[in-house]
């Protein structure tokens, strides 16, 4: 296991996507979460209209230390989820592509000390790029405050490490997803469009805007990305959130919900590369 773990690490930093989709993941978080809604807010352009939401002067405390947990949240539950997507279908979809599952097997280990040894070292990955984002996130927040010459406050330390959990979570859990996808496709381009069509026209836009369909409502609670958002939802920031539209589930029933969905996930994938043909 731990060969497998050293081997799945050494393939993982040396593919340059990776590491790519790590710096889109975080410099998205900052300029657009942080950096360009500080901006806008504190110099806000002619006719800028919040459209009935919070002025401009409260806006901009998205962007401050007191909102950390459900601005980074917010992103983790968008784009982070697509990211960790492609990474957990590259990691095993190059596997067939290069058709190198051969080339490792043979050498001696077994199926699925190989893939355990790939789905760890994802799991991780999910934990370290969740620290990332937060202690980015979080020293950004603290210039711009310094900035501003305003006073703001962090969480207290145990709901951040509530925070932390929680986008690790969902970050394994979509990684994952990538995963199983991959082993079941054979390949990446398939496993990473027919992931990114249901990450954005199922949970995005059908989720997202047709959540009041008669028939439909009762379905939503069951998709992992729903019940994502009310792991996300649990934790509020300072902003006033007028026209969001509430959680279909609990904090509580998302994460076992989401929880599950990893197990599942996990299982199913195992148990795919330890009886199908690789080739």
């Amino acid at each position: 296991m731990i060969a497998s773990l050293r081997a799945e690490w050494l393939k993982f930093r040396k593919r340059p996507a990776n590491w790519v989709m790590v710096i889109i993941l975080v410099a998205t978080l900052l300029a657009f979460s942080y950096i360009l809604t500080y901006a806008i807010s504190t110099h806000p352009p002619p006719g800028f209209n919040t459209e009935g939401g919070p002025p401009p002067n409260v806006l901009k405390r998205i962007a401050f230390p007191e909102n950390l947990l459900s601005t980074v949240l917010a992103d983790v539950n968008r784009l982070g989820i697509a990211i960790v997507l492609i990474m957990g279908a590259l990691s095993a979809g190059n596997e067939y592509s290069w058709l190198t599952w051969q080339t490792i097997l043979v050498q001696g280990p077994a199926r699925l000390e190989v893939f355990l040894g790939k789905l760890l070292l994802l799991i991780l990955v999910a934990l370290v790029l969740a620290l990332a984002l937060f202690g980015a996130a979080a020293l950004t927040s603290l210039v711009l405050v310094q900035i501003d010459g305003s006073t703001s406050s962090f969480a207290p330390l145990a709901d951040i490490l509530k925070a932390i959990g929680a986008a690790w979570l969902i970050l394994a859990t979509w990684t994952a997803f990538g995963l199983v996808l991959a082993v079941l496709f054979r390949g990446v381009a398939g496993s990473i469009g027919a992931g990114l069509v249901y990450v954005f026209v199922v949970e995005g836009l059908i989720a997202g805007l047709l959540r009041g369909v008669p028939g439909l409502k009762e379905v939503l609670p069951i998709l992992p990305g729903v019940n994502g958002g009310g792991i996300v939802a649990a934790f509020r920031g300072s902003i006033p959130q007028r026209g969001v539209p509430a959680p279909l589930v609990s904090a509580g029933r998302g994460a076992l919900a989401v929880a599950i969905y990893l197990l599942v996930f996990s299982v199913v994938s195992a148990l795919i590369v330890r009886r199908r043909d690789l080739a």
